[in-house]
Parts: C-alpha cells; structure tokens; sequence
C-alpha cells in the first residue's frame, strides 16, 4: 500500500508538505503542489479520508441544511459557502431538512465538524440539542426566531425591513390591490411570517383592508404560485400588482400572466424578493429586495471556522435592500 512517506520522498519534500497539500492548506507554492500531485498520480496514492478522521476527530466535512435546493436562493448561498471552506479544507454537503425529530440525530450521527441550519422546517429546541454535543452550528433565520442556546450562532436576516420597503414602494406607486404569495407554506394567518407581517402592517397603515382572497400561504411551489396567480387573474377585480415571497415564484407569475394575454409592467405589476441573478434577466427585469446571498454564504462560513477554532464569535444582522427594475408600474390613484 502506497503511503504518504512514499509520496513525499518521491515529491523530494516532507509528509507536512504533503499533508498541506492534500488538505488545501494555504502557504504552499505552487511548484510544490504540483509536486505533489504529480506523485501521487504516479504512485497512485489515495488518501484514507475515514482513517484520518478517526485519527483527528475531523471529518473535514460541513451540512449545509435547506429547504431544497431547487431554490436558486440556496444555490447562491451555497456557492458563497463552498469558497470558503474549500479554501480551508473543508467539504460542504447540502442536506434537505426534515420536520422529524430524528432528524437532528441523524446530523449528529454523521461526524460533521460543523452544522449550518438555513431552513425553517426545524424548531429551535431541536437545534439547541446540537449544542448540547458542542456541536458547531450557525442557524440563519430572522427576528421571528428566538430562544437559541448561546453556544448556537444567530445570523439573522432583516426581512421585515426590505418587505416594509417594497411594499410602500409599491403603494406609493399607487398599488393599493396587491396580491400576496408566500415564501413559504404557513399554517395560518396568524403564523410568524415577516414577509406577511410587513404586507398587513403596511397596508393598515394606509388604510387598506386586508383581503385574504389574495394573499395565498398554503403552498410555496411553482406550480402552487401558478394556480394562485390564475386564480386572483380571474377575478373581476383582479389585483394590480402581485408579491412574491422569493424571486423563484416570480417566474410562476409571468407565466400564467402570459397565458391570459397581459403584460408586464403594463398590466400587472410584479415585485420578488432575494434578488437571485436571473431576476435582473426576466423580461421585464424584476424589482425585487436584495438579501446578501454570496457575501451571506461567506460570512456564515467564517463564523462558523472561528468556532471550530475555538473562538468567541457574536450573532450579526445582515441588512436587505430595494432593488428598482422595470416590473413595476406607476399607475393613478
């Protein structure tokens, strides 16, 4: 069996260099990395990944936990995220959440070095049992989220903000029937949703009543965000402008406001929210509001490594912004 000493009197350096190599470490040149690596395809070497874990009590490897990465807003995330640790040596898995309870057992099970919770599929008193195994993690919600043991870092997401900014955005575009998609499915109107919070706040205070006849939280699919944009597009007075709680539901909308022969902004008035990248490249672009998702995936990456290292590392808020684009009509009041 080829070991890490053959390689490294074959590459003419030392097992360390060899090591750094391997792991990604930075500080070593690049004529020695191509070495390396040269050696090790000559030798043939594989390195024992399993073996050095037990050895180390690393697996080098981080869960990345979503709701399903079929939404681009987690793909964005995620490739903020893998630079990161990539660079660091380390691996990202992206997990699906699950609801159960043994699902956190599972995770725990599984040797990760660290845990990312970006879902809301999961109670807080389920995440707090990571902590009671020392378990890095960081948990990215928003202010609806709370009672996290201390040990669990909070990264918290302005939602409520960028929505009460879209929304006066859009009455003040003189939108005072405005449909409303969730981004996620909801139990009820009264469930902690920000999005959902910011649209009722807004409009009483402008004097708006609330009309649950458009606003639609059972579902957070295309398909779902389909059905719904039909259904408020067939009523006799149909909504002039149409929110969608993420981005990837706008593109249901345009859909099926094509389908009934209406333009975009001329007709009907669509806004998104998390400003993916091909939001700026619908026909017409989309307005939307910005939520960090690369330099989020980043950031969440370095304080979840500072903790692996061992040290204090403080919750921190990441701000939203109003993105204007061409969806969006000014109409009379």
């Amino acid at each position: 069996m080829v070991t890490r000493k053959d390689v490294a009197r074959r590459a003419h350096v030392s097992t360390a260099t060899v090591s750094n190599v391997i792991n990604n470490k930075p500080g070593v040149s690049q004529d020695l990395r191509d070495r390396v690596w040269k050696a090790i395809e000559e030798l043939g070497y594989r390195p024992n990944l399993i073996a050095r874990s037990l050895k180390t009590r690393q697996s080098r490897q981080i869960a990345l936990v979503t709701n399903g990465i079929s939404n681009p807003y987690f793909a964005e995330v995620a490739r903020g995220m893998e630079k990161e640790a990539y660079e660091e040596g380390y691996m990202i898995s992206i997990l699906n959440a699950r609801a159960d309870e043994g699902y956190i057992d599972q995770l725990i099970m599984r040797q990760f070095d660290g845990i990312i919770l970006d879902t809301d599929k999961i109670p807080v008193e389920q995440v707090n049992r990571l902590a009671k195994y020392h378990l890095p993690t960081v948990f990215i919600g928003n202010e609806g989220y709370s009672g996290f043991d201390q040990e669990i870092i909070f990264v918290n997401i302005d939602l409520y903000a960028g929505a009460v900014k879209l929304f006066e955005y859009l009455i003040k575009c003189g939108h005072r029937r405005i449909g409303f998609l969730s981004a996620r499915k909801l139990g009820s109107f009264r469930e902690p949703d920000y999005r959902l919070k910011a649209y009722r706040e807004v409009l009483k205070k402008h004097s708006i009543e609330f009309d649950p006849s458009i606003v639609f939280i059972d579902g957070d699919t295309p398909e779902y965000a389909y059905l719904c944009t039909c259904r408020m597009l067939s009523m006799e007075n149909r909504p002039t402008a149409i929110f969608t709680g993420n981005d990837y539901l706008s593109q249901s909308v345009y859909a099926a406001a094509a389908n009934f022969g209406l333009s975009i902004p001329g007709d009907l008035s669509v806004a998104g929210f998390d400003n993916l990248n091909a939001s700026r490249y619908m026909v017409p672009p989309l307005t939307t509001v910005a939520v960090p998702n690369f330099e989020l995936g980043k950031t969440v990456i370095h304080l979840l490594l500072e903790r692996m290292k061992g040290r204090q590392v403080d919750n921190i808020n990441m701000e939203t912004r109003l993105v204007l684009r061409q969806s969006v009509k000014k109409i009379a009041e």
